[in-house]
């Protein structure tokens, strides 16, 4: 059973850096749409924080869920054929 909890922290870690960086990289472009050819603009502030923040969390959400699931499904099905092996091999 500790390998199972092994396994999932460890896929938790990966996702959760993977989909932080991903959200980063996603945020920082419209962030850096809040300066105009005049400098700064707080329109377009105000646009990020109630607009596109919102719209990052539910992205960030989405994929985190998403690719959790796949790497999940993926280390339980490598731990099933490495036993059904093992049972084989025995």
């Amino acid at each position: 059973m500790n390998t199972i909890g092994s396994i999932i922290s460890k896929s938790m870690l990966i996702v959760t850096a993977t989909v932080s960086f991903e959200t980063y990289q996603v945020l920082k472009g419209l962030l850096g749409k809040s300066y105009n050819d005049h400098g700064f603009s707080f329109y377009l502030f105000r646009v990020f924080l109630f607009e596109h923040l919102p719209v990052g969390a539910k992205f960030f959400i989405k994929t985190f869920l998403n690719k959790l699931k796949k790497s999940l499904i993926d280390s339980f099905m490598s731990v099933i054929e490495t036993k059904f092996c093992m049972y084989l091999i025995a």
